[in-house]
């Protein structure tokens, strides 16, 4: 009798140990859309600044992966002809039903959603008047009146705080707007009135959000650009707002996340030539650890193509089912197009590439195309209905040369020297002005 009572004891003691365990763990949290019927579009939902694609499955639900973003965050998405907001927070669950007529929202934070999208934004009608004061305080007006609408509403004080910070910068965003449509603004001067409340902006402590990622980098940009003429350097500009972060930017992890912000966005669109003393600027003036470790890795995985480094020796195929490759035009410079038949942007850059062709023929240049098409016949077909000139090449399906040269999108130019080793992994297209003067310049030498 005893032993069946210890072990009748020992059993309910387990079973509530497993109770407590299963009240103590985390609610998991979840964000879900479902698409009711047909003609519903909804290409992408933003969370802050990113865009992140909606894919449906069979069933006709998009569950979003809340475990790559960081909690708590704000779902914007359309349905319906208009614009809706979602709060998720650790531990929520929400589905959204939506349809050609409506979204239906149903789970967890509905009053949050419900205040978010029946609030009203600052309207840049506001600012229509020419008085650099009034304009201020108009702007300031309106912030105070928006943070105490959400105050009324009586939510959580996180998500207060940063509604806070929203309507802070919404408002520094559309005076800074209202300063460059300024005649004068290039005349400005540090103590002017709308320079000083910029930049107290920018220097404001606290915690962050990405309505004062799109404030800051807007702020920073304008701020280094608005004296500058067209000789200003990119190089010249990456360092300048790079230091005027550093000087500057005080909000919560901002300064880190801005100048990683500035190395990525060059590179990942200008290229990394001259980048090594800018990556460092920024890397000695870093505190976080894993800002660190992203700045480094973005410049590590374009190190390989800093000017004056070996370009990978691709081999294509001609129309005529013959071999080429990189080092067949050694002792040339090699202005090379990475396009398709299907690519508008790329098809539009033919032309100007075709008049390089000819008006460079016969120098030290060999202007080099090469297709990614699927389809090789479309490729030949539109290389002989056009007649099109210079080499032109197809990766055969290969695409070890595109993966070397990161490429992620087309059209794409990179230009490569005499030896084979890189010149501009992100050369300007064709149809820029500053392409043919620079081409002009190279072949002097």
């Amino acid at each position: 009798m005893k032993n069946s009572l210890i072990k009748l004891n020992t059993v309910a003691i387990l079973a509530l140990l497993v109770m407590l365990g299963s009240a103590c763990a985390p609610k998991p949290t979840s964000f879900k859309i479902i698409k009711d019927g047909e003609g519903v579009y909804l290409p992408f939902v933003q969370v802050g600044g990113e865009r992140i694609k909606v894919e449906f499955d069979d069933n006709g639900e998009f569950n979003l992966d809340v475990s790559k973003l960081e909690m708590p965050f704000i779902v914007r998405y359309h349905a319906a002809g208009s614009v809706f907001n979602a709060y998720v927070s650790k531990g929520s669950t929400q589905v959204i039903n939506i349809s050609k007529e409506e979204a239906v929202h149903t789970g967890d934070n509905k009053e949050y959603a419900e205040y978010l999208n029946n609030r009203q934004l600052i309207n840049p009608e506001l600012l229509k008047t020419d008085s650099e004061s009034e304009a201020i305080e108009k702007v300031k007006s309106a912030v105070q009146q928006n943070i105490k609408g959400v105050k009324v509403a009586n939510l959580d004080d996180e998500f207060t705080i940063d509604q806070e910070i929203t309507f802070t910068y919404i408002g520094a965003l559309r005076h800074l707007n209202w300063v460059k449509t300024l005649p004068n603004k290039k005349e400005l001067k540090d103590t002017d009135a709308s320079l000083q409340f910029i930049n107290e902006m920018l220097s404001q402590k606290g915690p962050m959000n990405a309505t004062f990622k799109s404030f800051a980098s807007a702020a920073l940009e304008f701020l280094v650009w608005r004296d500058k003429d067209d000789t200003y350097h990119l190089l010249d500009f990456m360092e300048d707002v790079i230091n005027l972060t550093i000087n500057t930017v005080q909000r919560d992890g901002a300064k880190d996340i801005m100048m990683n912000y500035y190395v990525e966005r060059h590179i990942k669109y200008k290229g990394v030539n001259g980048m090594k003393p800018i990556v460092e600027l920024a890397r000695n003036n870093m505190s976080d650890e894993k800002e660190i470790e992203k700045l480094l890795a973005v410049y590590a995985k374009w190190e390989h193509l800093v000017a004056g480094k070996p370009v990978y020796n691709f081999t294509c195929n001609t129309i005529d089912g013959e071999k080429m490759s990189l080092s067949d035009f050694k002792g040339k410079y090699v202005f090379i197009d990475l396009w398709a038949t299907w690519c508008g942007p790329c098809v539009a850059e033919i032309p100007y590439i075709q008049e390089f062709e000819k008006e460079f023929h016969g120098q030290d240049i060999v202007f080099v195309s090469i297709s990614s098409d699927e389809k090789v016949d479309k490729w030949k077909k539109k290389v002989l209905d056009d007649q099109l000139k210079g080499v032109q090449l197809h990766d055969g399906g290969d695409k070890e040369f595109a993966k070397f040269m990161n490429v992620t999108g087309i059209p794409r130019f990179i230009l490569i020297g005499k030896n084979g080793e890189m010149l501009d992994a992100k050369c300007t297209k064709p149809s820029n002005a500053s392409t043919r003067p620079m081409l002009i310049e190279l072949l002097k030498n």
